[in-house]
């Protein structure tokens, strides 16, 4: 009976927050900067504040002969209703990360096993410890709810957006890209909430935040208990340093105080004889087939294999897809003259990335493009290659076993005969060109 009641609160609340274009969400971990504040219920209401549910399984026998006192500084739990700590760390996230001086916070209890006839016979104390209009009964009605919630609390002028919000409160629920919040789609968050108990994989194509979501989950495992040991492994050196860039991003977000030796980005080469209690695999395909781990807790992130099964995917892109033009002529000649036509237009050589299918031919187009052009300095990209080689403002040269985490505006590919990987074609965000050479006669 408990059960239902609950459930029927939880359903009134949940109903009444979508109607008010709320942000609903239950049992949530706030982490700040290491602490973890586990909160039942929370309602974030852009042009109000926000709203924190605690449940009590009080009921009248408990309460009756008893008075209520409030002790200074005490501590959030299941049996009192102070919620000074989560208060301050909660205004301290949006003052800090979201830049709002004053965030307005509600605090109410859900009380499943409590009616009010019962709550106004209870000693005085308690109606000063708890108010009536911040308690939702065993018997409130959908519009007790909702004006306790929302009719009591007027808008406020200083209108936030959802996505600032949640992502504000929240490390496990947005990506931050470019230091801007972007909330998770339900595929993303399924894989946040994955439990880790033994070997899974997750099928992703390009461009579907995959590696923010690594990072996302390693370090909401590791906030939940500080005391793991995890490792994220990648193809290659550049692959680690982007993995890297993106773990510290996040971390300086968010406010938090992590110990960086208890989550390492390595490369797959340096994997050997390495010891972690979770293991994140990037791009499996091209690691080495390192999911022969035995480690009991893994999850590995690959382009769809058919000889694994998987519960979990990544399946949309959230780039635009890029056009593609088939070329068929003299690939060098043909290489230089859109080289030239892009950089007309007014693109930058940054915005260039011209792939090759041996080590060979990229040497070649490297000595080329120096004699094409006086002050090109293009860049030739390895599997060492660095972070800070990547971001310069030079056009970029690579042959294709190395393009993880790499991706331009404009891609030139030479003569892909022996390329099958279908990702190769997505490393341009608006157009590519494909080159092929001319049937021989």
């Amino acid at each position: 009976m408990h059960y239902i009641l609950k459930s029927i609160l939880l359903k009134h609340i949940k109903t009444i927050a979508c109607e008010y274009e709320c942000y609903f969400s239950k049992d949530n971990d706030i982490f700040y900067p290491l602490i973890n504040i586990p909160i039942p219920i929370i309602l974030l209401a852009p042009t109000r504040g926000v709203y924190i549910l605690q449940y009590k399984n009080w009921d009248y026998n408990k309460l009756k002969n008893l008075q209520a006192i409030k002790k200074s500084n005490q501590k959030l739990s299941q049996n009192t209703l102070a919620f000074e700590l989560m208060h301050h760390y909660i205004e301290e996230k949006f003052e800090k990360i979201a830049n709002i001086d004053k965030i307005d916070i509600f605090h109410f209890a859900v009380m499943p096993n409590l009616l009010e006839d019962d709550y106004n016979k209870l000693d005085s104390t308690f109606h000063q410890l708890m108010p009536k209009q911040y308690i939702l009964f065993k018997n409130s009605t959908r519009n007790d709810i909702q004006n306790k919630l929302f009719t009591m609390h007027s808008k406020q002028n200083n209108i936030l957006t959802k996505t600032l919000m949640v992502s504000t409160l929240y490390l496990q629920k947005a990506i931050i890209i470019d230091n801007k919040p972007k909330l998770l789609s339900k595929e993303q968050l399924d894989i946040i909430n994955i439990d880790m108990q033994t070997k899974e994989y997750v099928a992703c194509k390009d461009y579907s935040g995959k590696s923010s979501i690594i990072i996302l989950k390693a370090l909401y495992e590791y906030l939940k208990n500080t005391a793991l040991k995890i490792l994220i492994i990648a193809p290659t050196s550049l692959c680690v340093q982007l993995l890297q860039k993106k773990l510290l991003e996040v971390v300086e977000y968010h406010l938090l105080s992590i110990d960086f030796s208890k989550i390492k980005v390595i490369q797959s080469k340096d994997f050997k004889n390495q010891k972690a209690d979770i293991v994140f695999i990037d791009d499996n395909n091209y690691c080495g087939q390192l999911d022969t781990i035995k480690n009991s807790k893994v999850l590995i992130f690959e382009y769809f294999n058919k000889k694994h099964t998987y519960k979990h995917g990544l399946t949309k892109n959230y780039t635009d897809t890029a056009k593609k033009i088939i070329i068929q002529a003299d690939i060098f000649l043909e290489l230089f003259l859109k080289i030239q036509e892009l950089l007309k237009n007014g693109n930058q050589p940054k915005d260039i990335l011209i792939i090759t299918t041996s080590d060979k031919m990229c040497k070649k187009v490297m000595e080329d493009l120096i004699d094409f052009k006086e002050g090109l300095s293009p860049i030739l990209l390895d599997k060492n290659s660095s972070l800070t080689s990547y971001m310069q403002n030079n056009m970029i040269v690579a042959n294709y076993n190395v393009l993880h985490g790499i991706s331009r505006k404009y891609a030139i590919i030479l003569n892909p005969i022996n390329i099958q990987n279908n990702f190769i074609y997505s490393r341009a965000t608006k157009l590519m060109y494909i080159l092929w050479p001319p049937l021989s006669t």
